[in-house]
């Protein structure tokens, strides 16, 4: 867990199709979060916020496109949020939280079963921080998100 709210991971992710293919299950980012966390709020990739409870159902929840995505430690009172400037689309597309007793493991999935040509270059950039003085009312989360749309503008 990062100590400072000042920083940001950022991962650019980047592939270049060498034949065609068509992957079962194509995963930019799986990020897994201690068991603690016991809520998630999602931007959807049309505006409006949505949530729920992580409750070790072994299921995905959230499970739709998605700006950002963020998870609640009430123990730490902090969340993580996950942003993409740009929303990942495609076939079947989707955030997930693998939502387990061990973890709640963050996915970014693509294209699921779509086909991709030789040469096509699947490109994007996820975002990582760690928002302090959450309280489970999302208001520091929701604070957080517009400065980081700053700093990463949106790609439509």
């Amino acid at each position: 867990m990062w100590k400072s709210p000042t920083i940001t991971c950022v991962s650019i992710l980047a592939w270049k199709c060498s034949k065609i293919a068509r992957p079962v299950f194509c995963i930019s980012s799986g990020t897994a979060f201690r068991p603690r966390r016991n809520a998630w709020l999602a931007e959807l990739a049309d505006g409006p916020i949505e949530g729920g409870a992580l409750t070790d159902v072994r299921t995905m929840a959230v499970s739709k496109v998605t700006r950002w995505v963020a998870q609640f430690d009430p123990e730490s009172k902090r969340s993580v949020l996950c942003c993409t400037p740009k929303v990942i689309t495609g076939t079947r597309s989707a955030s997930l939280i693998w939502d387990l007793d061990r973890y709640h493991k963050y996915y970014l999935c693509q294209n699921r079963g779509q086909k991709f040509m030789k040469g096509e270059v699947l490109d994007y950039t996820v975002l990582v921080k760690s928002i302090d003085g959450e309280s489970g009312d999302w208001v520091a989360t929701k604070l957080a998100v517009p400065k980081l749309k700053v700093q990463f503008p949106p790609m439509e």
